[in-house]
């Protein structure tokens, strides 16, 4: 481990920023965690929602070669290695994911006994729902998102996938927040080959490895979300359990802060009252 100021280097060569203020001994720690293949900044806004409203120190981690924390000869299937090291490296952590870097926590059952604390942000405990979402998106595609399909495909790079990313917007983001969302996008620093490494080795057998038996576990979904079923959880009877707090955020999509700030805001703090009270 490495200190720089405001950041930690874990052995591995992730980074963790520290982005909020608060240094209290009582406090915990929040460790968010973005897709591969997308830096931290794309957790920025839900991570500015939530400092000074919560006692906590806020960090975002970026794994080698995420944003600009490169580091050519890092190897992406160590991620979950990656991951636990950066867990265990702060006191009192709990760690929030959105989508797949979600799914990956679930693929991790040690967090049942290094971690404080989750929180499961449009994620899924298993892919049942993806053949659903690409029928779905292959009959709403545009013209837009069709050329920027093709461009990556023929020649991907860092600079096509966020195009892909812009073009693909509507299935990620309600039209009240495009603005917003484009914004987030246009200077995102993106990582085709993690999020390809992604596609291909991680996607394709993913299953959840664990329900959380005692650990405090927060579970957001958005209920317009179009590429993951609201509802994904709450159906499945394992997912009930006193240590698990389901949110479904009316009104909100794939990155529901972005529609319901508030309304992520206030599903945080009932977990942190709920279960660190």
């Amino acid at each position: 481990m490495t200190i720089h100021k405001n950041y930690i280097f874990t052995t591995h060569g992730a980074r963790l920023q520290k982005i909020s203020g608060q240094n209290t001994a009582a406090s915990s720690n929040y460790l968010f965690i973005p897709c591969p293949g997308l830096s931290s900044e794309s957790l920025i806004d839900l991570v500015l929602i939530l400092d000074g409203k919560i006692d906590a120190c806020l960090w975002l981690m970026d794994h080698p070669n995420d944003g600009d924390n490169l580091n050519p000869n890092y190897d992406f299937a160590n991620w979950s290695q990656s991951i636990i090291e950066a867990i265990t490296i702060l006191d009192k952590p709990i760690v929030v994911a959105h989508s797949t870097s979600g799914m990956m926590l679930q693929s991790i059952p040690e967090l049942e006994h290094i971690a404080s604390g989750m929180v499961l942000i449009a994620s899924a405990p298993d892919m049942s729902w993806k053949d659903t979402f690409i029928s779905y998106m292959q009959q709403n595609l545009t013209a837009e998102l069709k050329l920027a399909a093709q461009a990556h495909s023929i020649h991907p790079k860092n600079e096509s996938l966020r195009e892909l990313l812009l073009a693909a917007i509507q299935f990620s983001f309600e039209p009240s927040s495009f603005n917003a969302a484009r914004k987030m996008i246009g200077k995102l620093l993106v990582n085709h080959k993690v999020a390809e490494y992604s596609d291909l080795n991680f996607d394709p057998i993913y299953k959840a490895k664990f329900v959380p038996n005692s650990l405090a576990t927060l579970i957001i979904n958005g209920e317009l979300d179009k590429i993951i079923p609201s509802r994904v959880y709450i159906d499945k009877q394992k997912y009930i359990r006193d240590n698990i707090l389901i949110k479904q955020i009316s009104g909100a999509s794939h990155y529901p802060w972005f529609e319901k700030p508030d309304a992520v805001l206030n599903a945080f703090i009932e977990f942190k009252s709920k279960f660190y009270a």
